[in-house]
């Protein structure tokens, strides 16, 4: 029967620490002196870290009030999520196994709060004689409070409600002005947490839940004892509504799918597949993720008159997912119903609500659809599972089951050869050590070459790279930048929309209203448009990361082989009658397994543009000359033309607006281009550069290891040697044992 996971993972784990106190018995053998005993002690020690590190992300996504939260309770077996949270922020929570229950509140600096209130503030349609975005605004100012809420306070119905819906920039500020004195006393000027443990984890969902303070929160995270489903290698995001009216959680969702390995998406069997749906699953078509996506029906039972109707529900949404993901795999389940079957079961039931309980009670007479649905439920938990174990086993063990292989061969060699030396005259031995020490030095050599070349490849790699960045970047040429500049002119708008606010006490709610829609017009374009072929370039460039040391790799790989087996020939040519352990390749693994051993992350996607109040400014200056000149020619009892007047003015201020906005684009993307290329491109290239001298160099350190400690032994008295003749056999004997291990862990995998 072969092994699960965790416990392929902890035999691995007890493999790698009972190689490194055979390391350290060698080190004590050999006085310390051997730098290849050294180097395969502090990778052992790297692989412990490493193999805690390695994250498998898993994102739970749909649209608003679809079930996503309910989902993860479901599957973690009880409410750690706040259900049906508010979307005016934009948290992600990522929930982690752990032996201990614990959330961290992860808050935003008084920075990050201040610039949110600054851009709320640019255009804001108020007479703002004491100029609220000004660069040096700050919250904690108490007369800054104290002008927030005058500006709310006047606020008319109109403005408070435009396009029916509320004014987001209001929202916002209503809500960090409400909350502040709760949070005043946390936040700071440096990144801050606060830890719940245990009895007052539940404590996190009252930030979560009250818009008010989770506007102060960047993000979420858990940590919960979930069994196998759920460890300290796998994480579990629940994301912002894939409907979200707000295009920079768009793009923030965005962000997180870079970097995962399994997309759930969850789709409310109230309201089926719509469009907002189908637009999002598009998107993640188009960013190249839908092989890494499963979806999953969250079942309403109340909603369907019977299982006929429902089976209907469930042919209609897989054929509609087929035109966009061929042979989708769909589950259908009421996520509720299990959550409260779980919570029933609970041995302290009064915890649970009695509304709970009244809906089960009238949940279960529906038989057959909970027969469908707890089907249903066990075959997603069992693909689920496997999915993520298929990606653990690739991400976690076996990119080190590798190199653990590599270290065990090269020290069986060490002992074999310490042992044969053991057994042989001083001057016998200073004569093999002079033909290896030859040997040793060809192999040095080799070494150099293969540095030399790597550091080579990453120069060109790295300037190659670089100047396809500034090429797709470029400010004049380049295409997101000319795409985006010539989106920015052409966008249309339509003044007739505002012909009742086309008088000059209405010029600024007008103005306010037209800079709303056009900065959503580019903040929807940017994450839908240009996020596009950011992660497009991006995956390209990846690919020739891979591919070009993947090229370097196999040369190399036939060079260590060669040399290899010409140093059999010479240890059998010198009588030591050593056995030729299989050569092990390496095969590079792929960019993924890269960038999560080295935690290198893609910066954040391009989302949202910044802008400053001189926009407001200019236009008050623009709108003040228009007003002057209409009270001069009333002076003057010339027709003044207020109408279209008013309309110039408009139009002379967003010519203005179009031009900071072309500003700001271009030099966000230049930004933009410089973190790229040093933060993840450069530093990638550095990784796997690194990553492949390492690894080649692991095959020649197993026939390059200093055996020159011996001559001192062969040297001592009887008693030293004997000595070292039981640890040798003691330690011969041990890394057999390992190579068995290690090769039933290969047969577990296979």
């Amino acid at each position: 029967m072969k092994r699960s996971y965790t416990e392929l993972k902890q035999s691995l784990l007890g493999i790698n620490k009972d190689i490194s106190l055979i390391l350290q018995k060698a080190e004590s053998i050999s006085k310390n002196s051997d730098n290849t005993l050294k180097a395969w002690k502090e990778i052992s020690a790297r692989i412990d870290r490493q193999m805690a590190e390695k994250v498998v992300h898993v994102a739970v996504v749909g649209s608003i009030k679809s079930g996503k939260s309910t989902l993860i309770n479901s599957l973690l077996g009880g409410e750690y999520l706040k259900r049906g949270a508010g979307v005016v922020t934009s948290i992600v929570t990522k929930i982690r196994g752990n032996d201990r229950q614990k959330a961290i509140l992860y808050f935003k600096t008084w920075k990050e709060v201040n610039e949110d209130l600054k851009q709320a503030l640019v255009m804001f349609p108020t007479k703002d004689k004491h100029n609220m975005g000004r660069e040096s605004f700050d919250i904690r100012e108490d007369r800054n409070r104290k002008n927030l809420k005058r500006i709310l306070e006047s606020m008319t119905t109109e403005q408070v409600i435009s396009n029916d819906s509320l004014d987001k920039n209001r929202v916002l500020i209503a809500a960090y002005l409400k909350g502040y004195d709760r949070v005043k006393d946390i936040v700071s000027q440096a990144p801050k947490s606060i830890v719940y443990n245990e009895h007052d984890f539940y404590k996190h969902k009252d930030f979560v839940g009250d818009e008010s303070l989770a506007v102060y929160l960047n993000d979420v995270g858990l940590t919960l004892n979930a069994g196998e489903l759920l460890d300290s290698n796998v994480e579990i995001a629940d994301c912002q509504g894939s409907d979200s009216p707000n295009p920079i959680h768009l793009a923030m969702i965005q962000d997180y799918l870079l970097q995962t390995h399994l997309i759930i998406y969850v789709i409310s069997s109230r309201t089926g597949l719509r469009q907002a749906d189908i637009q999002f699953l598009m998107l993640i078509r188009k960013m190249g993720l839908l092989k890494n996506i499963i979806f999953v029906i969250n079942l309403d039972i109340s909603e369907h008159d019977s299982i006929s109707d429902l089976n209907a529900f469930i042919g209609k949404v897989r054929e509609e997912l087929s035109l966009i993901k061929p042979n989708p795999e769909v589950f259908t389940f009421s996520t509720l119903y299990h959550l409260f079957k779980k919570l029933a079961s609970h041995k302290d039931r009064e915890v649970i609500p009695r509304r709970y309980m009244l809906r089960l009670k009238e949940w279960e007479e529906e038989k057959e659809m909970l027969t469908l649905s707890t089907q249903e439920r066990e075959r997603f938990e069992q693909v689920f599972l496997d999915q993520i174990t298929e990606r653990r086993l690739n991400l976690i063990l076996n990119s080190h089951l590798e190199r653990i292989h590599v270290i065990a061969d090269g020290l069986y060699e060490w002992i074999r050869l310490n042992m044969h030396f053991l057994n042989k005259d001083v001057e016998d031995v200073e004569g093999l050590l002079e033909a290896l020490g030859r040997r040793h030095e060809s192999m040095d050599q080799m070494s150099s070459v293969i540095k030399d070349t790597i550091q080579g490849t990453l120069r060109n790699l790295k300037q190659e790279l670089g100047g396809d960045a500034d090429r797709f970047f470029d400010p004049q040429y380049g295409e997101i930048t000319r795409e985006t500049i010539q989106f920015i002119e052409s966008y249309d708008i339509d003044y007739t929309d505002y012909k009742k606010k086309l008088q000059i006490s209405e010029l600024m709610k007008a103005l306010y209203l037209i800079f709303q829609e056009f900065q959503q017009a580019i903040n929807r374009y940017l994450a839908e448009s240009v996020n596009l072929k950011l992660v497009s370039f991006i995956s390209e460039a990846e690919k020739k990361i891979e591919n070009v040391f993947a090229q370097v790799a196999q040369p190399f790989n036939m060079m260590i082989q060669d040399a290899r087996r010409e140093y059999y020939r010479e240890t059998e040519r010198l009588n030591l009658r050593l056995k030729e352990a299989p050569f092990r390749q390496f095969k590079p693994p792929d960019i993924e397994i890269i960038k999560t051993s080295a935690r290198v992350k893609i910066p954040p996607l391009v989302s949202n543009m910044r802008y400053s109040a001189r926009i407001k400014t200019e236009a008050i200056f623009r709108f003040g000359l228009y007003n002057t000149l209409n009270a001069t020619k009333k002076l003057l009892k010339k027709p003044s033309l207020e109408e279209e007047g008013v309309r110039q003015a408009l139009r002379g201020a967003i010519r203005r607006i179009r031009k900071e906005v072309k500003e700001s684009i271009t030099n966000h993307f230049i930004d933009y281009k410089e973190n790229l290329k040093f933060q993840y491109l450069y530093r990638l290239i550095d990784v796997a550069s690194s990553n492949l001298y390492e690894e080649l160099n692991d095959r020649i350190r197993a026939f390059t290891i200093d055996l020159s400690e011996i001559k001192h032994l062969t040297e001592g008295k009887k008693s030293m040697r004997e000595e070292a003749a039981k640890d040798f056999i003691y330690m011969e004997g041990a890394i057999q044992r390992i190579l068995d291990q290690i090769k039933q862990i290969h047969r577990d995998l296979d």
